[in-house]
């Protein structure tokens, strides 16, 4: 499971990218306040009238800084947070299921999603090489239409094919609300419609936004994006841990 992990790893480094990003305003206050800082001390080295030194700036900037006045017009920042959040958590989970099916085979070939029939034609067996052994993971998301943007599809391929079956609790419904949302996000400018209502259902209970309504406009904040982030990270790890237990079980 050491692939797997490392792959873990990535998803929390593209977490930290989106904090990064998510807190631009703060490194920049925080940049500023210093250097005028520097500023300030060797100017009052110099001049002794206040009128000629950077207090007023200086007080302006920390003030601004204190109270996060800046936040407000980040707001579409923080949506296209949650979009790469849903993005990246996607991506990584499709990785675990490819390494994990892939190398796995051997022990999960006799299960009954694996005697399906696929067919291929030569251009297709071409692609991959001519090497189905190494590409099984890869197929199977491909020729099973698997989306690794929903939960219900994420949980029946990990059901299906891997044995791991995750309860629904708050830590799949928020993601299930972030994956939601980042589709109004992209596609309606996050005006909730019809089909994201439906999707989030029953999606209860949940930590991130309990309150949705039809027709308003979704705005998230830096603790909601922190909320989505670990609720994926906790996913993963539950992911992986029952990986590691599988592969016990059978060793």
């Amino acid at each position: 499971m050491n692939e797997a992990k490392k792959i873990l790893d990535q998803f929390k480094e593209n977490v930290s990218s989106v904090n990064r990003l998510a807190n631009f305003d703060r490194v920049v206050l925080d940049y500023s306040i210093k250097s005028i800082e520097d500023l300030q001390a060797r100017l009052n080295v110099k001049f002794k009238n206040e009128s000629l030194l950077a207090s007023g700036t200086l007080k302006q900037l920390k003030t601004i800084r204190k109270h996060d006045s800046m936040r407000g017009q980040y707001q579409e920042i923080f949506n296209q947070c949650v979009v790469l959040l849903v993005s990246y958590f996607g991506s990584t989970v499709s990785d675990i299921f490819n390494y994990s099916v892939t190398s796995n085979i051997s022990d999960l070939i006799d299960q009954k999603a694996f005697t399906e029939e696929f067919k291929f034609s030569p251009k297709e067996l071409s692609d991959y090489n001519f090497n189905l052994r190494d590409q099984i993971g890869e197929i199977i998301i491909t020729k099973k239409g698997i989306s690794f943007q929903d939960m219900k599809s994420i949980n029946r391929a990990f059901r299906d094919f891997l044995n791991i079956d995750i309860r629904k609790n708050k830590t799949v419904n928020d993601i299930i609300l972030g994956q939601a949302c980042r589709h109004i996000i992209v596609h309606s400018g996050s005006i909730v419609d019809n089909k994201m209502m439906k999707q989030i259902a029953d999606a209860k209970p949940r930590d991130l936004k309990p309150e949705i309504k039809l027709k308003t406009k979704v705005v998230f904040n830096f603790d909601e994006i922190e909320i989505l982030a670990m609720s994926m990270q906790k996913y993963l790890e539950t992911v992986i841990g029952n990986l590691e237990t599988q592969v016990t079980k059978e060793g």
